[in-house]
Formats: structure tokens, C-alpha cells, sequence
């Protein structure tokens, strides 16, 4: 039994993670990815949103469970990553 509860255990922190990590599509109208020059856990999403205009996208929003920058800029051009955002 103790396997099995281990084994849900893992499986929700994988979820979790792949929760964060991920994008997922808003209104498909803006893509991003995370920050390649944000150093240091993300605690304020203006701070993000002024490092990922410097790296040529719109703005910025800080991840809830593990603080990383997440840039975005709209779908339809720009320097965005393929990937669509997810909201924050």
C-alpha cells in the first residue's frame, strides 16, 4: 500500500510540474516561454514583465507554484516562442 501512495504522490508532483512548465493556449492570442536572462526566483510580475520587454516580448508574468518568468508577446509575430501562454 505504502508503494501505491508513493506512486500517487510522484504522479501529482509530475503533474505539477508539468502544470508550470507548460503552455497552454489563452484566446490564442498571445504565445511566450520562460525568461532566458531572469535570474533569481520571480516574485513580481512587473519586474518580469520589464526583463522580457528587454528580450523583445510584450511583457511578463511570474509562475505561482515554482516563481519562474514566463515572457509573452502576441501570437501572430513577434520574437515569441512557438508555444502558447498559459495565465498566471
Amino acid at each position: 500500500m505504502a508503494s501505491r501512495s508513493l506512486w500517487s504522490l510522484l504522479f501529482v508532483m509530475l503533474v505539477l510540474f508539468a502544470s508550470e512548465e507548460m503552455m497552454v493556449q489563452v484566446n490564442g492570442t498571445y504565445c511566450g516561454g520562460r525568461s532566458k536572462t531572469f535570474k533569481g526566483l520571480c516574485l513580481s510580475n512587473e519586474n518580469c514583465a520589464n526583463v522580457c520587454r528587454t528580450e523583445g516580448f510584450t511583457g511578463g508574468l511570474c509562475t505561482k507554484i515554482f516563481r519562474h518568468c514566463h515572457c509573452e508577446a502576441p501570437c501572430d509575430g513577434g520574437p515569441a516562442a512557438p508555444m502558447p501562454l498559459t495565465p498566471f
